[in-house]
This record gives structure tokens, sequence and C-alpha cells, in this order.
């Protein structure tokens, strides 16, 4: 069987500026000593997205991820990505593009339809945005931030006890996971879980309920929060 060895990469720079990224690999046959030009693949340019995205190059990485989506068009991955770069750079319709398209490759992807809905429910688009949360939801019920998002919308709908139910559904995902950890693992003061209170009280204190909602208030304070 022939073995075929890396050797050193030659450094062709990308014209549109990718930083660093090489577009193909220079791979050498053991046996025959020739050497191949190799294109780099969908995932190493994936990757190579990740890194640039990892160090704040949101705009380098962003052109990784096209070049993996120009390699792989069905690779849903480089659009979800792509998408949270996009809204960094608060390129809000472009991201949601991004996510909507991630959806449409991977309708299984609970996070992407999460990052969905926060972009519609940005535009004020609640009902678009319920949606995709409940898919979000269907998908992976113990997800809790996506149970705050769709209170926070039932909330500012005028639907509180519906938006209650939701904070109430989160707290229950943050309890659950904090019983499995290890008690040296385990983060009392985690502030998406005072978060939840905190929401709780507000859409408990619209209903009239003063003594539930600054119990609530209380609880979520207790947790470590302060906003």
């Amino acid at each position: 069987m022939r073995a075929i060895a890396l050797i050193a990469i030659m450094s062709l720079l990308i014209f549109w500026g990718c930083t660093a990224a090489e577009e193909y690999i220079k791979v050498e046959d053991s046996e025959t000593g020739m050497t191949y030009s190799v294109s780099k693949s969908a995932l190493d340019w994936f990757n190579k997205g990740n890194q640039l995205y990892n160090k704040g190059s949101y705009e380098s990485a962003i052109l990784c991820f096209d070049k993996a989506i120009e390699l792989d068009p069905s690779y849903a991955s480089p659009w979800v990505n792509k998408g949270y770069c996009l809204e960094f750079l608060d390129r809000y319709n472009e991201s949601l593009k991004a996510f909507d398209k991630a959806t449409t490759l991977n309708p299984l992807s609970s996070g992407a339809w999460n990052e969905k809905g926060e972009l519609l429910q940005d535009q004020g688009k609640y009902d678009e945005a319920i949606k995709a949360y409940n898919i979000s939801i269907e998908l992976d019920p113990d997800y809790a931030y996506t149970w705050i998002n769709k209170g926070i919308i039932l909330g500012r709908m005028g639907m509180y006890q519906e938006a209650i139910k939701c904070f109430d559904e989160a707290i229950k995902c943050y309890d659950a996971d904090h019983m499995k950890k290890p008690k040296h693992m385990s983060n009392p003061k985690d502030a998406k879980i005072a978060w939840s209170w905190y929401n709780k009280g507000i859409a408990l204190e619209a209903l009239g309920n003063d003594n539930e909602a600054n119990a609530a208030f209380a609880k979520a304070k207790e947790l470590g929060y302060t906003g």
C-alpha cells in the first residue's frame, strides 16, 4: 500500500485575504517521489474559519466559511458559524439569512432554530420567532435558553401566564442540570437561571401578583442577578 506523506505546505495566500489559509496542500507519494496539489476540503476551510472566529477575526472567518460552502453546498455547519460572525458584525439581516439556510440544510439543529428565533425577535417578528423557538424546543426540550427567549416574547405580547410557564420550564432545566453535576462543578450563581427568575418576576408583577413577584426577584438576586 502506498504511504502518502504530507510535505511542507507552500504558502499560497488566497487573493481575498483569508489569513494564512492555503488553498492547496502539497502531498508526496513516498514510493514514486511525485508530488500532488490537493485542494483543501470543505472541512479544512470550516476548521480554519473556526480558528479565526475564536480570535475575533469575523470578516476573515466568513471568507473561510464561504469557501467551505462553495466546496460543499450541503454542509450546514459553515452556514451556522457564518451566521454567528455576521451577528457579531451587526449584519443582522444577512445573519438571519445564514441561519435560515442552516435550518433548511439541517432542520434538526435546535441551536440554529434558537438563533433564528432571536434574530426574528429582534426584528419584532414575534409570531415567526415563536415558531422557530417551538421547533428548537421540540428538538431539544432541555435547552433552557430557548424557553427563556420564548417567555420574553410572550411577556412582551402580554401573555404573562404563558410566559411564566416558559420561565418555569427554563428553571426546571437548570435545576435538573445542576443536580446532575458534582458539587465541585455546580455553579449556583448561573446567570441564565437568575435571569429566568427575574423575568418570571416581571411577568408576575404585570399580573398584580406582587408577593410572588418579589419572591422571584429575591431569588434572582440570590442567584447573582445584578441587572
